[in-house]
């Protein structure tokens, strides 16, 4: 979630929490039932959306951020974005090459089909195989 401490030092820290459960609710709305959603770190998480190449994820990425908006907008809730990185396994890469791609693709280095997000994430890919 992008500038979370903002958030929370702007409007307290149970709107960082609100805003952590939200957009957990929004997401479990949203992935199928063989995705996998883990949470990465603060306000950082990690999706797996089995056999969907990076077309299908930046759609899926635009629907979740269209819904996310819709709730805000209708919870009356202080106002957030969310950045996301994204990195297709199509062509058969080691996961954590996948993984890694994903992470610079979300700290705005020069990955294809890319939105910008905040800053770099430390990634610790056995983190996500083990949640998987």
């Amino acid at each position: 979630l992008d500038h979370f401490k903002r958030l929370n030092d702007t409007h307290g820290h149970q709107a960082g929490d609100e805003a952590l459960r939200l957009f957990a609710e929004i997401v479990r709305e949203s992935q199928r039932q063989n995705d996998i959603a883990s949470r990465w770190g603060g306000e950082e998480f990690a999706f797996v959306l089995v056999q969907s190449d990076a077309a299908q994820a930046l759609l899926w990425v635009d629907r979740l951020r269209s819904r996310l908006t819709q709730a805000l907008r209708q919870r009356n809730r202080p106002l957030f974005t969310a950045s996301f990185g994204i990195a297709d396994s199509s062509a058969g890469p080691p996961l954590e090459a996948i993984v890694a791609a994903a992470v610079l693709a979300g700290a705005g280095q020069d990955v294809p089909l890319v939105r910008h997000s905040e800053q770099r994430a430390a990634v610790d890919v056995q983190q996500l195989v083990a949640a998987g």
